[in-house]
């Protein structure tokens, strides 16, 4: 009797894990082209159903009872009132399950750290770092073996099958640039009692990620991402073993304030390194710092940098045009589509986009509260990415939301375990 229940219960883990896994495949395949996104959405919905569907009720009453559910639910009744009147059932229903599909790794990663054990969640999540790092190689393979194929596979300027063939370069970018901030946030610390086997392959993971992200030549992103391990490594020499402090806090703010005033005094100087470093450079990364450069020198901005910041300006005027129900559903114009968080209120205005926004705030209070070593490391990277590029596919949220979250849980594990936290007691089927 109790072999065949150990057979039943492992058949069923494996199942959960194969459906995350296929889930997830579906994830990071998505692209411009309709059928991608329409089968994400299937599999995440019945990946989200199914993992509920095995819990008591309790599990969904608890998921319920938090501000970001909360803030979902508010959104989504803004969007079926307005997308129902404006274009009927079909495209209500498809336009909530598409945003659902944007915010579930939230709702799955609860469901995770509250219910599952956490051998079985590494399983999982192994198997999702996998998965994402073969579509980032893939990735990376295309890029160089053809030059510049982010950008032609964007402006839809790349054969059919190619194009086809792998998700979105620039969201499988964003998506990896904020797992390897991650992986080098908590494999460069002290404060967790890893394998040295486990430090060596997230590393090697974050390296490979990270050649993947900078050769899709997105310069914002790489320079997101260099920034953000710099930052991790900084903050893990400064931290120690015992953790942050309110002291350690203000010896951090006081750097910052330093670093700033440094930059400002000497912004010319480095602006001039920069034109000299790569000037001479013929990739899409160089020329982009080359003109970081004539910036910060000679206060000259470039066409892309320009244009940047006229997308920018573009989605908070056409925001300003119809701040209270925004642009979507009212036939308004066009936002600048270039920038992620001033698109949101300038599709949504404050009726939607305030809700909206307060689904991250309210899940990142979450996990601060839930997981204790969450800090505010990806916040940042995170705020700064929503201001210059547009975050319009599923993958950057997923990695936002679900695996960034699930890497931090499990590392907080192994503090549990060296018995510098007191251990949570969560309840595990």
């Amino acid at each position: 009797m109790r072999y065949r229940l150990k057979i039943e219960l492992n058949g069923t883990l494996l199942l959960q894990m194969i459906i995350a896994w296929c889930s997830v495949f579906f994830i990071v395949k998505t692209n411009t082209y309709a059928e991608t996104g329409k089968l994400t959405i299937i599999s995440v919905v019945l990946w989200v159903l199914f993992m509920y569907l095995l819990r008591s009720k309790h599990a969904i009453q608890r998921v319920l009872t938090n501000g970001f559910s909360l803030a979902f639910i508010l959104f989504i009744i803004y969007i079926f009132c307005f997308s129902f009147l404006e274009y009927g059932v079909s495209t209500t229903i498809n336009a909530i399950l598409s945003h659902f599909t944007y915010f579930s790794g939230i709702f799955i990663v609860v469901l995770y750290v509250n219910y599952i054990k956490p051998k079985n969640y590494a399983y999982t999540l192994g198997g999702i770092v996998c998965i994402w790092l073969l579509a980032d190689l893939q990735l990376l393979v295309l890029c160089k073996t053809i030059p510049n194929i982010g950008r032609l596979i964007v402006s839809h300027g790349a054969d059919v099958t190619i194009s086809s063939s792998i998700g979105s370069p620039y969201a499988l970018a964003e998506s990896s640039c904020f797992i390897v901030i991650a992986i080098v946030r908590l494999t460069t610390s002290c404060r967790y009692n890893m394998k040295k086997i486990t430090k060596l392959c997230m590393m090697a993971i974050a390296i490979l990620m990270g050649l993947t992200v900078y050769e899709t030549q997105s310069t914002i992103t790489t320079l997101i991402m260099l920034l953000g391990v710099v930052g991790s490594v900084f903050l893990n020499i400064l931290e120690g073993k015992k953790g942050n402090s309110l002291r350690k806090r203000i010896i951090i703010i006081c750097i910052i304030i330093i670093f700033i005033v440094l930059f400002v005094v000497s912004k010319e100087y480095i602006g001039s390194v920069l034109i000299q470093s790569f000037s001479s450079g013929d990739s899409v990364f160089a020329i982009r710092l080359y003109q970081v450069g004539q910036a910060l020198a000679h206060n000259t901005l470039s066409s892309d940098f320009s244009e940047r910041i006229a997308l920018m300006l573009t989605s908070f005027k056409t925001f300003l045009d119809n701040p209270i129900v925004g642009n979507m559903y009212t036939g308004g114009v066009v936002t600048g589509g270039h920038c992620g968080l001033f698109d949101v209120f300038s599709n949504y205005g404050l009726l939607g986009g305030v809700p909206y926004l307060l689904v991250f705030v309210t899940f990142f209070k979450y996990l601060k509260r839930k997981l204790n070593n969450y800090d505010f490391l990806l916040w940042f990277p995170l705020f700064v990415m929503s201001l210059l590029n547009p975050i319009v596919l599923y993958q950057t949220y997923f990695a936002v939301l679900f695996i960034v979250p699930s890497l931090y849980y499990l590392a907080g594990r192994s503090i549990v375990d060296n018995g510098i936290m007191c251990k949570k007691k969560n309840k595990i089927s």
